[in-house]
C-alpha cells in the first residue's frame, strides 16, 4: 500500500511538472503572436497614413493650382487623376477617406483618425452634393416642412445623371410603389428595374412618416438611450439593418448620432431654425 502511494505522488508530480511546461509553451505562443499582430497592426497603419499623406498632398496642388477652394469644384477629370492608382481611398468633405469593407483596415484607418466610408460613390449630379453612402441616398433639400421631394423629383434627378433607368421606380416602407406626387421619405426604397439602389434618407425624418415634427425628437432619443452615442463609421453599425434611420438623426452631420441632434432637432420643431440642412 505505502509503495503504491509513493508511485501515486510520483505520477502526479510528472503530470504537474508536464502541466507547467505546457502553460508556459502556451503562454509563449500566445505572447508571440500578439506582439506579432501588433507589429502588423503599427506597419498596416504606417502605410495607411502614408497613403493619406500622400493624397492630402496631390488635394492641395489640384486644389491650389486650379484656385479652388471646395472639393466639390473639383472636376470628375482632375478627381479620376488624384485617385488614379488606388481602389481603396477617395475624396469626401474636403479630405481622404478610407473606401472598403475590409474590418480590419476599417478599424485601423480609425483608429489613425481617418474616416471610413462603405460602399461610397459620388452619384454624378450638377453641384456633386447628393451622395449615395453605405446603401443610403442623401442631400435631398428640405426647405423647413414645404418644397419636399416627390417621386418625380427623385427619379428626374437620378435618370439625368444615369444613375437609374427608365425602368426606376421608388416603393415606400410598406413596399407600395409611390406614384408621381407623392412626397418621399426616410426609408424609401429607389429600384433601377428590380436591383435596389438604395434607401432615401431625409435628415430629421427620423420615423420615416413624411415630415419633421416632435415625434422624430422622441425617435431620436429612443435611439440613444442614456446618452450612448452612435457611430454612424462604425462598421457594426453600417452593417444594421437600420442604418439608414440612424443616417436619418444625424442631423448635424457629424457622423455621430447623440444628444447634440436631439437639440438641433428641438430647435427646428420649436421654429428657432427654419431648415434642417440635407446637404453639408
Amino acid at each position: 500500500m505505502k509503495t503504491n502511494k509513493k508511485q501515486e505522488q510520483g505520477i502526479s508530480l510528472i503530470v504537474l511538472v508536464i502541466t507547467i511546461i505546457v502553460m508556459i509553451i502556451l503562454a509563449g505562443a500566445i505572447i508571440l503572436s500578439l506582439n506579432n499582430s501588433s507589429v502588423i497592426g503599427r506597419a498596416e497603419e504606417a502605410v495607411i497614413k502614408s497613403d493619406v499623406a500622400s493624397l492630402r498632398e496631390k488635394l492641395q496642388v489640384i486644389l491650389a493650382d486650379n484656385k479652388l477652394n471646395a472639393i466639390e469644384d473639383i472636376t470628375a477629370e482632375q478627381e479620376e487623376e488624384l485617385l488614379s492608382g488606388t481602389t481603396e481611398y477617395g475624396i469626401y468633405e474636403n479630405d481622404i477617406v478610407y473606401i472598403g469593407n475590409d474590418t480590419e483596415k476599417q478599424n485601423t484607418a480609425m483608429d489613425s483618425g481617418i474616416q471610413v466610408i462603405t460602399s461610397y460613390e459620388f452619384i454624378k449630379n450638377i453641384d456633386k452634393k447628393l451622395l449615395y453612402i453605405n446603401g443610403c441616398i442623401t442631400g435631398l433639400q428640405l426647405d423647413g416642412n414645404e418644397n419636399r421631394n416627390t417621386k418625380v423629383d427623385v427619379l428626374n434627378l437620378l435618370t439625368k445623371n444615369g444613375t437609374v433607368n427608365l425602368n426606376a421606380k421608388i416603393l415606400s416602407n410598406t413596399g407600395t410603389e409611390l406614384s408621381d406626387e407623392d412626397i418621399v421619405s426616410t426609408g424609401c426604397q429607389v429600384y433601377n428595374g428590380d436591383v435596389l439602389v438604395g434607401r432615401i434618407v431625409v435628415y430629421g425624418d427620423v420615423d420615416k412618416n413624411n415630415d419633421v415634427d416632435a415625434h422624430d425628437v422622441t425617435t431620436i432619443l429612443s435611439l440613444v438611450t442614456n446618452d450612448d452615442a452612435i457611430n454612424l463609421l462604425d462598421p457594426e453599425t453600417i452593417s444594421n439593418s437600420e442604418y439608414y434611420i440612424y443616417r436619418a438623426a444625424d442631423v448635424n452631420h457629424d457622423n455621430i448620432v447623440n444628444s447634440e441632434d436631439v437639440t438641433m432637432l428641438l430647435r427646428f420643431t420649436s421654429g428657432v431654425i427654419s431648415t434642417i440642412e440635407q446637404r453639408k
